[in-house]
């Protein structure tokens, strides 16, 4: 969820957090499968669901400024600011986004203030997939992002180097040990 919808509004480098309440709309326009999938008008009841819709995750992007994994919990699902922001979400599908043919898949975002004032950002392609890749950097942030303090920072780093070094070992279980170890 977070690759396909929220980069576009990351990429906004807006961290609206406090300042919520000067947000009058937010307009979400996305290519029709992605609607489809995660387009629903109401908040999440739980993790699982909150990783599902689009409406909660642009909500929590535009608040806290950048989303990873363990954003989607129920403490920001139960955050009133969140849920306000939400409430100011309007999502809609808009097929000239979707073209498999050009390779596109986008997104666009519309942020209206209570002043007039609008922000606005369009991505034809979510980051990560061919023809929008990550860099090496991204990645990293990504693996750490997942793994979060489930290991050890040692742990975390060891595996890392085993994952960048793929191509130079001789056989996957040197890397299922680094795991498991």
């Amino acid at each position: 969820m977070k690759d396909l919808q929220t980069k576009a509004f990351e990429l906004l480098n807006t961290k609206f957090g406090n300042k919520a309440q000067m947000v009058k709309a937010i307009e979400v326009t996305s290519w029709p499968g992605s609607v489809r999938l995660t387009g629903s008008k109401n908040m999440p009841e739980d993790e699982a669901g909150s990783r599902l819709n689009m409406g909660f995750a642009v909500a929590l992007a535009l608040f806290r400024g950048k989303v990873g994994t363990y954003d989607f919990s129920l403490e920001n699902i139960r955050s009133k600011e969140i849920s306000d922001l939400f409430g100011k979400v309007s999502i809609k599908s808009d097929p000239s986004l979707e073209s498999k043919e050009n390779n596109i898949r986008g997104s666009k975002v519309k942020i209206i203030l209570l002043n007039g004032e609008k922000h606005e950002k369009t991505v034809q392609l979510p980051r990560g997939e061919l023809g929008n890749s990550l860099s090496l950097q991204d990645l990293h942030n990504k693996y750490y992002d997942c793994i979060n303090d489930y290991w050890p920072k040692t742990k975390q780093k060891r595996i890392l180097d085993v994952i960048d070094n793929l191509d130079k070992i001789d056989h996957i279980s040197y890397l299922t040990d680094s795991i498991i170890n």
